[in-house]
């Protein structure tokens, strides 16, 4: 048996007889060589490029062979040494073990992995079940890994180019003109009133709530600015800092907002003085003893109230979804909705609540051609007081008599501090 070397192809040799051909060879740093056989000889030619290129910018010996499922574990071990919260490693940690671990070509070698891998991947992670929610948890995750690597210079490609037709239909429920009446309604003697109007009103994650203090309310300028959030953490829970720069923003508030919120800051006081035990935390939505309000006893509060109402079971996260679809059906711009959710882009609100999009083109068009035929305007909201008014109508908050009280003064922040480090 003889083998040859094509001219000017340093690492690439044949060897006559055998199934695959062709072979590349390309060495370490170190001394170690890694070589690879292919049956066509463009094929071993673009395994070596791809290699030395990354060999170029840092690849090692041990990056060169490590197979996926140990790549993937090394890179949740230092996410949650360095980099991740614990709730964001319990999400990673938890789709790994369930989802893709099962699945995994354990002599799959990461830089190998090609889009049919990850097909292969998908269909089977379908074909046990998996909804598309599951799905798309999946992708995300393993795009998040190949970008870190690509980040890096270990890829010169995300091999993630999938994706799945998500149903947010499904996945989310909303309440309807009707219902947000009744809610509005029935939330009156709640202690927690006021949290669920500013979520309804303002669309805020309930970790965001629970995070804000009265030195981010700006009466003034009629704003929220939000800054801070309740996460997990080992031990508990902690303030942390919102993780995006798209999280990081200023919220406009309506008139009827400010109203419930500075009654809301009345009550507070009172509570505060008559309370035999109180840890100042500044916060807006406190336990009864002035620290934070665990989720489990929000949750709680909120069923009861569902239940006390006859509403559908959902999420107080729907109070969330309610908001985006509200402002949406009455013809909001997209990119307001986004930047009010705190949404990175505009496609990630326009992907969640595409099922909207039908019943928003219908209605544009018969607002278009009403005013074509008439010249007149279709009346659309376009305020941010506009919505506040419109909501209000639905169901009153809870009111106090006024009380003769000197009222705890809020921070201001000026319009040119909104974005100053804290």
């Amino acid at each position: 048996m003889s083998t040859r070397r094509p001219n000017n192809d340093g690492g690439l040799y044949y060897r006559e007889g055998r199934n695959k051909p062709w072979v590349g060879q390309i060495s370490m740093d170190g001394g170690e060589r890694i070589s690879k056989s292919f049956k066509l000889q463009r094929d071993a030619k673009k395994w070596l490029d791809d290699m030395k290129s990354q060999v170029y910018r840092g690849m090692d010996a041990q990056m060169a062979t490590m197979t996926l499922k140990r790549g993937y574990e090394r890179w949740l071990w230092e996410g949650e040494q360095y980099h991740w919260t614990p709730k964001t490693y319990k999400g990673y940690a938890s789709t790994y073990k369930n989802h893709i671990k099962p699945n995994l070509d354990r002599r799959l070698k990461i830089i190998e992995t090609r889009p049919q891998h990850i097909r292969r991947i998908i269909n089977t992670v379908r074909e046990r079940g998996a909804g598309s929610r599951t799905l798309q948890l999946v992708l995300s995750n393993l795009h998040a890994f190949f970008e870190d690597l690509k980040g890096k210079g270990f890829q010169k490609s995300n091999p993630v180019t999938m994706k799945v037709n998500y149903s947010s239909e499904q996945a989310m429920m909303p309440l309807s003109d009707d219902e947000i009446g009744i809610f509005l309604t029935h939330i009156q003697n709640s202690r927690l009133s006021t949290l669920y109007h500013v979520a309804l009103k303002t669309g805020m994650r309930s970790s965001e709530l629970a995070g804000l203090q009265w030195r981010y309310v700006d009466f003034e300028n009629q704003a929220i600015y939000v800054r801070w959030q309740f996460a997990r953490a080992k031990k508990g829970r902690k303030m942390q800092k919102v993780k995006t720069p798209a999280s990081r923003r200023r919220i406009t508030l309506g008139p009827n907002t400010i109203q419930v919120l500075r009654e809301h800051q009345r009550i507070l006081a009172i509570e505060k003085q008559g309370a035999d035990r109180w840890e100042e935390n500044d916060l807006v939505f406190p336990s009864t003893v002035g620290t934070s309000l665990y989720p489990s006893n929000v949750r709680k509060n909120f069923k009861q109230i569902l239940k006390k109402a006859d509403l559908p079971n959902i999420r107080l996260h729907d109070l969330r979804h309610t908001m985006a679809s509200l402002w949406l059906r009455r013809g909001i711009n997209p990119k307001v909705v986004q930047e009010r959710l705190g949404h990175s882009t505009v496609r990630i609100t326009l992907d969640l609540y595409s099922h909207l999009i039908p019943t928003l083109q219908i209605e544009a068009v018969e607002e278009v051609d009403d005013f074509i035929s008439t010249l007149g305007s279709p009346g659309i909201l376009e305020s941010t007081e506009d919505m506040d008014d419109f909501i209000s109508k639905m169901g009153t908050p809870s009111r106090t008599e006024d009380i003769d009280l000197k009222e705890p003064i809020a921070a201001k922040l000026q319009p040119n501090e909104e974005n100053r480090n804290e």
